[in-house]
């Protein structure tokens, strides 16, 4: 069977992690993994959900307040389609069928989250396809207010940018401003999976705990974004250059503030990319989830995956995703 819907990437943060809460940039680029909603006609009274990921069904209903009744099922597994639902405010003509699919965003094996931001990439995918549109700016904006609610108001909106807009992303969270950014010609990268899933939100929550010890860290931080920032689109050298002293910022950030997002192995990395001449850093909170290694020579690249391999990181089949949320036909 055909139906409407709609997909979205996964995003890997490249610089401005926990700098971008404190209206730091933020420099993301959207993944080939794509979040998948499809679209199609029911056959009962109410709404129908599955996901493809887990397994979980529910049925649902509108409510006049722009809320969900659920009628039966596993509501609570689909929590982000009641919020999606509430920002888009959708009138469909009869019964609909949502199938989720976000099975690019685990590991295979394990089962576990690669951290390429799947709730981000689903929400930016449910809103377009219950709003019937893929303009970025209409799609993200209700994705956004549905994701921060999500999440309990936490996060930076880094990830919706990034899924609405493709490509690499330049983000400032006050303004919600989004800057297209060219990817450094001879700058080569490799996404390297720690086998661990990581707790974003929890790391958010540790930071804001100790956000008055943590002020002159965090303010050294932002500066080292901003110069980052900055040397971002100057070429592969200069690239790599901002990169290695983001690293090293945000290294000195995670030491200082007593938070564990070099964790999981991913130090070691760090510090055998250094001595190789490469550069090496978590993405995201850290703490598990993916990294990201970055060089000029693609061999030198191979080589440092190869070593890491041997220490548990798989290499992640994943790479710079120039299309942002859109619309297509599904399969379900």
């Amino acid at each position: 069977m055909r139906a409407s819907g709609a997909s979205a990437p996964g995003k890997a943060v490249l610089i401005g992690e926990y700098a971008v809460l404190e209206g730091a940039p933020a420099v993301a680029m959207a993944l080939d993994r794509r979040a998948r909603v499809g679209l199609a006609s029911g056959n009962g009274p109410g709404h129908a959900v599955r996901s493809l990921n887990s397994g979980a069904r529910a049925r649902f209903g509108p409510m006049p307040g722009g809320g969900l009744a659920w009628q039966d099922g596993d509501a609570q597994a689909f929590a982000l389609v009641e919020h999606v639902w509430q920002a888009v405010r959708p009138e469909p003509r009869g019964s609909l069928v949502l199938t989720l699919d976000t099975r690019a965003f685990y590991d295979p094996v394990t089962g576990a989250k690669l951290g390429f931001g799947s709730s981000a990439a689903l929400a930016v995918a449910l809103a377009a396809a219950l709003a019937g549109e893929a303009a970025p700016e209409p799609v993200r904006e209700a994705a956004r207010r549905a994701h921060m609610a999500f999440q309990g108001g936490r996060g930076s909106g880094v990830d919706i940018a990034t899924a609405a807009h493709g490509g690499v992303v330049g983000y400032r969270r006050e303004s919600a401003q989004v800057e297209h950014l060219p990817w450094p010609a001879g700058l080569e990268v490799c996404l390297l999976w720690s086998g661990r899933a990581a707790d974003t939100p929890a790391a958010i929550d540790r930071l804001a705990r100790a956000r008055a010890e943590a002020a002159p860290a965090l303010a050294s931080l932002v500066a080292a974004a901003e110069a980052a920032y900055r040397g971002w689109a100057r070429g592969a050298a200069e690239a790599l250059e901002a990169l290695s002293a983001w690293a090293g910022a945000l290294f000195r950030f995670a030491r200082d503030c007593r938070l564990d997002v070099f964790g999981a192995g991913h130090e070691a990395l760090y510090d055998e990319a250094s001595r190789r001449g490469l550069v090496y850093k978590p993405c995201g909170a850290g703490a598990g989830d993916t990294g990201a290694a970055f060089a000029r020579d693609r061999g030198a690249l191979d080589a440092f995956a190869a070593w890491a391999a041997q220490r548990g990181f798989a290499r992640v089949a994943a790479s710079l995703e120039a299309r942002g949320v859109t619309l297509e036909s599904q399969a379900v």
